[in-house]
């Protein structure tokens, strides 16, 4: 809504706060991931000019990451469910079918100005399947980008190539506080 902000309160640098299962990335590093990322979605043919806030997945190979994102009312955006009520919408699926894979993959979640509910969002990274093309002994590492009102952070984390299929992550969780809070 009009007005809103993020809640940051806890933290003055940063809008999200981080599990133990991710890592943060330094300022290079961060840039280096965001032009990337931009790049993926526009390939794509996704811009996400005009949104509240978006959430941003890449990593670097054929297996099925899923991006996951909870709404403050509990509800779930993600490839079963690409689009809620607020009208945050799941605009890229990446790996989801074989004929369409790609090594660059990018998946994308994001609510246009003024729809992202207040209160307080999750984010996971589920493992949904391996490609039969990468090695079991291999490792996925993917990176988060969540952004709002100009802010960025960019989180890194792994799954090991054989790791149960499904296995979701959370990655951070975030906070969107009316203005008057």
């Amino acid at each position: 809504p009009e007005g809103s902000r993020i809640d940051t309160t806890a933290q003055t640098s940063s809008f999200a706060e981080q599990t133990p299962e991710v890592q943060s990335l330094n300022d290079q590093e961060t840039a280096s991931a965001i032009q990337e990322m931009d790049e993926r979605l526009q390939d794509s043919g996704v811009n996400n000019a005009g949104s509240d806030m978006s959430i941003t997945l890449s990593w670097n190979n054929y297996n099925d990451l899923d991006l996951i994102v909870q709404e403050p009312n509990g509800t779930n955006i993600f490839f079963s469910k690409k689009r809620s009520e607020t009208q945050g919408e799941l605009n890229v699926d990446a790996n989801a079918k074989a004929s369409q894979r790609t090594s660059r993959p990018v998946e994308n979640i994001k609510w246009p100005i003024g729809k992202a509910p207040l209160g307080q969002y999750k984010v996971f990274v589920m493992f949904y399947k391996k490609s039969p093309t990468e090695e079991s002994s291999g490792v996925t590492p993917y990176r988060v980008r969540m952004n709002y009102g100009g802010q960025d952070r960019v989180f890194s984390g792994s799954f090991a190539n054989n790791t149960r299929e499904r296995t979701k992550t959370e990655i951070a969780s975030l906070t969107l506080a009316g203005s008057g809070s």
